[in-house]
C-alpha cells in the first residue's frame, strides 16, 4: 500500500502541474491582449507619422523584442514548468496558495513538509509513522479545487473585446492595417510621403480637335489645397 506521505506529495505535485496551467491560460490570454495593444499602438505611430526608414526600423524590432518577450515571459516559461522544465514553485510556497483557499490546512500541510525534511536525517520510524498519520488526515482535502480556471474570464472579456476592436477596424478601415503593417515589415525601403491632398479627375472626355480650347475640370480634396496645380504633357508644364 503507498504511504499517505507519498499520496499526499502527488497531490501537491498535481496542484503544482495545475497552477502552471492556470499560469499558461492567464498568461495566454494576457499575452494576446498585449501583442493586440502593441500592434495598433505601432501602426497608429506609423499610420500618422509616415516615418523614415530608421525610425520605421526602430519600431519593428521594438515591437519584436516586445511581443518575444512577452509570449516567452506568460507562456512558454509557464509552459515549461507544467512538465518540470526549470525551477519550479516549492512544495512550501504551494501549501501557502493551498491554505489562502483552505484555512486550516496550511500549518498542518508546513508542519509536514518539515517534519518529514528533519526525519531525513534522524532516520526514525516512529517520526516517519507520524508524518504519515498527520498526511493520512489532510488527504481528503482537494488541493486542485484551490485553482479556478474561470478566474480568467475578465482576461478573456479584454481579449474579446480588442480581437472585436481590431476586427471592426480591418472591416470598416482595413488601410490603417494594412498601409502602416506594410510599411513596418520593409522598414528598410524608402516610401515617399504622402501629399495631403488628392486630384479627383471630373472630365469625362479627354479628347479635343487640334488647336481648339479644351477645358479640364478637376477636384482638389484634402487636409491642405496647393497654391497652383500644373499638368505635364510630354515634358512641357500646363498651369490650370
Amino acid at each position: 500500500m503507498q504511504p499517505s506521505y507519498d499520496i499526499l506529495i502527488g497531490k501537491l505535485d498535481a496542484f503544482v502541474r495545475k497552477y502552471y496551467q492556470n499560469q499558461l491560460i492567464r498568461g495566454s490570454l494576457f499575452s494576446l491582449s498585449l501583442i493586440i495593444v502593441f500592434f495598433l499602438a505601432v501602426n497608429s505611430l506609423e499610420y500618422f507619422g509616415e516615418f523614415d526608414t530608421s525610425t520605421r526600423t526602430v519600431l519593428f524590432y521594438l515591437f519584436l523584442i516586445s511581443v518575444s518577450t512577452v509570449i516567452i515571459k506568460y507562456v512558454i516559461i509557464p509552459f515549461a514548468k507544467i512538465f518540470r522544465l526549470g525551477s519550479r514553485i516549492s512544495n512550501e510556497h504551494a501549501a501557502s496558495i493551498i491554505g489562502n483557499h483552505f484555512r486550516d490546512v496550511e500549518d498542518k500541510l508546513i508542519n509536514i513538509l518539515q517534519l518529514k525534511e528533519n526525519a531525513a536525517s534522524q532516520d526514525s520510524a516512529l517520526l516517519l509513522a507520524s508524518i504519515d498519520q498527520k498526511a493520512v488526515e489532510i488527504n481528503p482535502v482537494p488541493f486542485k479545487t484551490a485553482i479556478n480556471f474561470w478566474e480568467n474570464k475578465k482576461y478573456l472579456r479584454y481579449a474579446i473585446l480588442l480581437i472585436f476592436l481590431i476586427s471592426a477596424i480591418a472591416f470598416i478601415f482595413p488601410q490603417f492595417i494594412i498601409t502602416p503593417s506594410e510599411r513596418l515589415i520593409n522598414h528598410q525601403t524608402y516610401y515617399k510621403k504622402a501629399a495631403p491632398f488628392s486630384f479627383n479627375l471630373i472630365s469625362k472626355e479627354l479628347r479635343v480637335q487640334q488647336n481648339e480650347d479644351f477645358e479640364l475640370r478637376v477636384n482638389i480634396s484634402g487636409k491642405e489645397l496647393p497654391k497652383e496645380v500644373y499638368m505635364v504633357i510630354k515634358n512641357n508644364r500646363y498651369r490650370l
